[in-house]
């Protein structure tokens, strides 16, 4: 039997979305069933709850734009239209981050708002990001008050919040994703209001809205990093300590690189009984720049020992310090992998962000950078060109000499890893 629950029981509902349930409950605009976003299990049951194709995905709620940032890059247009109708009936469709592709259809994209329902977003903020969709039977009518929900699936899900939707009325959908914005579906919001407040929207709330956004660089403050990297920095430090002490950072650097890496449910057996654990729920892809850059594949491989390794070679410019391409060769799961592109230096930042280049015409989406040692410049390059792509670096430097290295730096990595200076 379906449990009818009250708004004020929500560590019920806590309980039942941990517990790989589908609950239904009342939004600003119909009355939703959601899982959390991750939770393969709870995804096969809410498909079957519905009788909903495996072809057709479902949309995300989100909390706040903090809990947006991490399932959906985002843009200074998205930063705008999110600060101007969000919460609210407005749905959009954006690049999915960290989400498998089981989970929308081998789409690269994903459906998502925020509800204009305190109710629902304390929800969202004690559960994390959920797929909701419509509480129906697919091929039936929405539903707008609980008893229409229990009619049509009790039996079939854990749980309903009582209450009443606000409306029948659906979201409006704008597809954020090309060049310009696209109506996919008209609510009581239209693309046009939404164009001319971006507009003419005044900059105080735009601006204020951005500076809270997520931030991409990523500076990693560790003690045994700043250790060894002290080591590599001594210009009386040998070629075999020198590339042991790269292995050891990257490592390191690995953990805090990976720490959002999407996780899918896996049921094991211990010694003890079942239980429920996880593993990745995408591949790993590791591309080092050549060819330094393999000098940190090792270290990042002992943590990932599953991950598989594409190549780009560049070699640089003397005269200009601008990157030409001699190489490029990647795993065939590149399109839906995790990739980590790797290159000790971030100097002008044009290797980097050519390499970045390479890999997204090769298909490749969820990207970040890491690197030893940068300075401001090359980060700059790399956010000017691909501002969805975190950046990680174990130091920040000072500035570039004249003929492009950093300083204080560390030398030429490539001669000091393969002892060819």
């Amino acid at each position: 039997m379906t449990e009818i629950l009250s708004k004020n029981q929500i560590d019920r509902i806590l309980e039942l979305i941990n517990d790989h349930q589908a609950v239904a409950f009342p939004t600003d605009t119909v009355f939703g069933l959601g899982i959390r976003y991750n939770d393969r299990i709870a995804f096969d049951n809410m498909k079957q709850a519905k009788g909903r194709p495996d072809t057709k995905p479902f949309p995300l709620m989100v909390a706040d734009v903090e809990q947006l940032d991490t399932v959906a890059f985002t843009d200074e247009r998205i930063r705008k239209t999110a600060a101007l109708f969000m919460p609210g009936a407005l749905t959009l469709v954006l690049r999915k981050k960290n989400i498998p592709d089981e989970f929308t259809a081998n789409l690269d994209t994903i459906a998502v708002r925020i509800p204009d329902d305190d109710f629902v977003r304390d929800m969202l903020r004690k559960a994390g990001p959920m797929f909701v969709t419509s509480a129906n039977r697919s091929e039936h009518g929405t539903c707008r008050i609980w008893q229409e929900v229990r009619d049509q699936l009790d039996g079939r899900i854990a749980a309903i919040v009582q209450g009443e939707a606000a409306s029948y009325a659906s979201s409006t959908i704008i597809d954020c994703t090309g060049d310009e914005l696209k109506c996919l579906r008209q609510g009581d919001i239209s693309l046009e209001e939404i164009k001319k407040k971006i507009e003419s929207a005044p900059g105080t709330e735009t601006d204020r809205y951005i500076k809270e956004d997520k931030e991409m660089l990523h500076v990693i403050d560790h003690p045994m990093i700043k250790h060894k990297l002290t080591h590599m920095r001594n210009i009386n430090t040998g070629t075999k300590d020198f590339r042991q002490n790269l292995d050891e950072i990257a490592a390191l650097m690995a953990y805090e690189v990976t720490k959002d890496f999407p996780l899918r449910e896996k049921p094991i057996t211990t010694p003890m009984g079942d239980c429920i654990g996880y593993e990745l729920a995408t591949e790993v892809v590791i591309v080092p720049i050549l060819r330094a850059g393999l000098g940190m594949v090792n270290g990042i491989q002992e943590l990932i020992p599953t991950a598989k390794v594409g190549h780009v070679g560049l070699y640089r410019d003397e005269e200009t310090l601008e990157p030409h391409t001699y190489y490029a060769k990647f795993p065939k799961t590149l399109p839906n992998a995790q990739i980590i592109v790797i290159d000790p230096m971030l100097a002008t930042g044009g290797s980097s962000s050519a390499c970045i280049d390479i890999v997204k015409k090769a298909g490749g989406k969820n990207i970040r950078l890491v690197c030893l040692v940068g300075v401001q410049e090359g980060i700059d390059r790399v956010q000017k060109d691909h501002p969805d792509v975190d950046i990680y670096l174990a130091a920040k430097d000072e500035y570039l000499n004249e003929i492009g290295y950093i300083v204080p730096g560390l030398g030429d990595a490539g001669d000091r890893i393969f002892g060819t200076k």
